[in-house]
């Protein structure tokens, strides 16, 4: 056995076998596999990993604070757009239902006005006819 333990082992040979259940960790990793990309971390004395948080400056500060006052000015725009539409869509859904209901009307009246210009007529021709003038 090495004197550096079965752990810190290099590759075995073609010849020799590895042994140990943790023989794995005997060969080192691939820089690639270790190399994740991640954000910088702050390690706490009881063990837990927090994020590193960047210390914003003053330029970033107001930076921040004028994107943040431009959307709140573009979101009120939008929402008295919002409201100017809806007060003209409410408005004109009156003037509609006034004009289906004005038509309702003399829809009813012409209806009422041709079954009185049948009836006129059919009375007529009951009244000059000399068939009917018997009943």
């Amino acid at each position: 056995m090495n004197s550096t333990g079965p752990f810190f082992r290099g590759p075995a040979s073609a010849g020799q076998e590895e042994e140990g259940p943790l023989s794995f960790l005997a060969s080192p990793t691939p820089s690639s596999a270790t190399d994740l990309h991640l954000p910088p971390h702050e390690y706490c004395s009881n063990g837990t990993v927090t994020k590193k948080k960047k210390k914003k400056t003053e330029m970033q500060k107001k930076k921040r604070q004028e994107t943040d006052r431009r959307y709140r000015q573009k979101k009120k725009k939008a929402v008295q757009d919002t409201e100017e539409k809806l007060a003209i869509a409410i408005a004109e859904n009156g003037r509609l239902k006034a004009a289906v209901e004005k038509l309702r009307r003399e829809n009813a009246y012409f209806k009422k006005q041709r079954f009185a210009t049948i009836y006129a007529e059919f009375s007529d021709c009951l009244l000059n006819d000399p068939i009917t003038t018997n009943i």
